[in-house]
């Protein structure tokens, strides 16, 4: 029993102090705010709806009679600071720019990036946002056995998107495939002729098929001993006050997680299964 009562007390003063970061961070001067975060064109990650006219009624908002740009990890990193109270707004500008901005303090992050060591030097990471995994996409109504490897892909009739890196994978491995020009025409291949398996991106395919209109009608399978790759914020450490509205921002994510909202708006992409 006292080891029992120990642990009770152990676990609340963890909630005691977790509570008390939690209200340290949302200050008088921190409720309010509004942040700006960079993005270069990316989706389903990030959507510039000034460019992508054919996504703006699927997935852009209207907020205040204003159309907001879209985007799975904008969507999640504006509701996460949301529920903190705090406001993020997004502008798009090209990617080595963005890094750019981020490593001189210019800026106070960039959105859907990937830790490498070189990001390390000079920018903090929050939790991540999203992933990026590959997918073998079939129809529901596919008669054959589902690939679960890539070894299985060579006694079937295999699209991917050409110059992605999924080409090369397979080229590596002797396996012959069907190049498409786009997303939207591997799809088509596999969902209304004579292809087997579309080999993509799952993330950026389910959206295009959510956008096409028979994501209900494909099957996707994560390949076995294919890594998943995250998706982070990337904050300037040369920028004030940084690790502070990255903290928060972990603590909205979690928040998200925990109330629904991040699998509604993952759902909202297309994306059905969790990380």
């Amino acid at each position: 029993m006292e080891i029992s009562n120990s642990r009770l007390k152990h676990k609340y003063v963890i909630q005691m102090y977790g509570t008390l970061f939690v209200l340290a961070l949302l200050s008088p001067l921190t409720v309010g705010q509004t942040l700006t975060f960079y993005a270069e064109h990316y989706p389903p990650y990030t959507i510039d709806v000034k460019t992508d006219t054919n996504t703006m009624n699927l997935f852009t908002t209207n907020i205040d009679g204003k159309r907001m740009h879209a985007g799975l990890d904008i969507e999640l990193i504006r509701h996460a600071y949301a529920v903190m109270g705090v406001d993020a707004i997004f502008k798009f500008s090209p990617w080595k720019r963005v890094m750019r901005n981020v490593e001189l303090g210019n800026v106070l992050g960039g959105i859907s990036c990937r830790r490498t060591k070189a990001r390390e030097v000079f920018a903090s990471f929050s939790t991540p946002v999203s992933q990026s995994r590959l997918a073998f996409i079939t129809r529901s109504d596919f008669q054959g056995e589902v690939p679960q490897n890539l070894a299985r892909l060579k006694s079937l009739n295999v699209v991917i998107v050409s110059g992605y890196s999924q080409q090369s994978m397979l080229e590596s491995r002797g396996i012959k495939y069907t190049a498409a020009s786009s997303l939207t025409q591997g799809l088509n291949l596999v969902q209304h002729r004579d292809q087997d398996v579309f080999f993509s991106g799952w993330e950026g395919a389910a959206y295009e098929a959510k956008r096409l209109g028979y994501l209900d009608k494909l099957i996707f399978t994560r390949p076995t001993t294919v890594t998943v790759k995250d998706f982070h914020v990337c904050f300037s450490k040369k920028y004030a006050e940084s690790d502070k509205w990255r903290l928060l921002l972990n603590k909205g994510l979690e928040k998200i997680r925990i109330q629904g909202q991040m699998t509604s708006i993952k759902q909202k992409y297309g994306i059905e299964n969790s990380y």
